[in-house]
């Protein structure tokens, strides 16, 4: 009698666990894998270091000594843009600085440049979260200067072929490092910082406009508009919208196919969304409730599997306003 209840339990059991899988994957939440790029809410981990840096010990400008072998490194808020410089010191002899720069998965470089270089210095972005450089000096002073936006920077630094630590230089302070590569989480310090006013005047978005992203918003509500130049041009667009201390409450819906989705998660503090959008006008209407809280939000925002940037309008703000692929927008 006792194994015929028990061949019930574990009989029933299996039917019970099967009817969870079944439904279960009926209900798993949209993915937000992209193909062939990271993920637009991917919080990948920064790679193995051999030092990491405060990210206090690695802001502000430093003095730099005249005919002093070395390589100083910094990044500087400008109106809410970081700016990452290097520049190198030289002793006289011919010296090749090189190095790979790279940030998350969903921040990016833009605007290099080479500084009072020479025509065998070069820099490059070979991937949107990717930055290269190589500078030949005998006398110094030349580097290299680059806008980015994310969270973290891993730096891979080289002279002459080999890892120097005690050349490298971080700061205001010229902190001299220990270890290689070099590892310095920045947070949301790290994010182009605008304020929250650019959402305001007249939008420039129209059906069948130019494609990309129309921020704007009327009091206190919050506007989302996407197009395509015609119904025979198709953009994919998908991103993400943290609210950085309120929550988001969803007012309209604008979806023109039946995969498109707009999601709250994290009870409300993150909006996922996709609009697949054909010529149609695609988007969202929100308002941020929280007593007493700043509407502070940080977009991270792609068309296509790719950077959005500079295809965005900050209200009146025309496209190329933004390049950052995660920004935030701060009262």
């Amino acid at each position: 009698m006792f194994d015929k209840y028990v061949f019930k339990i574990a009989r029933g059991g299996m039917f019970l666990l099967a009817l969870l899988v079944v439904f279960g994957a009926f209900s798993v939440a949209p993915t937000f894998a992209q193909e062939g790029t990271e993920g637009v809410d991917g919080t990948e981990a920064m790679p193995p270091t051999g030092q990491k840096i405060k990210w206090s010990d690695f802001t502000g400008a430093p003095t730099i000594p005249a005919s002093t072998l070395g390589l100083w490194i910094w990044s500087e808020d400008v109106g809410g843009q970081e700016i990452l410089h290097i520049r190198t010191g030289s002793d006289g002899a011919a010296k090749t600085f090189a190095g790979a720069i790279e940030t998350n998965g969903s921040a990016n470089f833009y605007d290099a440049a080479v500084v009072n270089g020479t025509g065998d210095d070069t820099v490059s972005t070979p991937k949107y979260n990717r930055v290269e450089f190589s500078l030949a000096t005998t006398g110094g002073g030349e580097g290299i200067d680059v806008n980015w936006s994310g969270n973290w920077l891993f730096l891979d630094l080289k002279i002459n072929g080999a890892y120097v630590p005690s050349k490298i230089f971080t700061g205001a302070a010229a902190k001299q490092t220990s270890g290689a590569p070099l590892g310095v989480r920045a947070g949301t310090d790290g994010l182009l910082t605008l304020p929250i006013t650019m959402l305001d005047g007249a939008t420039p978005f129209v059906k069948n406009g130019p494609n990309g992203y129309y921020l704007y918003r009327t009091g206190k509500r919050y506007h989302l508009r996407l197009t395509t130049t015609s119904a025979q041009d198709a953009v994919k667009y998908r991103g993400r919208i943290l609210a950085e201390q309120g929550k988001f409450r969803i007012v309209k819906e604008y979806k023109g196919e039946n995969a498109d989705y707009v999601l709250l998660t994290d009870y409300g503090k993150t909006l996922k969304y996709h609009f697949f959008t054909k010529g149609y006008v695609d988007g969202m209407d929100w308002v941020i409730n929280g007593p007493n809280k700043p509407d502070n939000m940080i977009f991270t925002l792609k068309m296509d599997g790719q950077v959005a940037a500079p295809n965005i309008a900050l209200g009146a703000n025309p496209f190329g306003t933004v390049k950052a692929l995660t920004f935030r927008l701060v009262e």
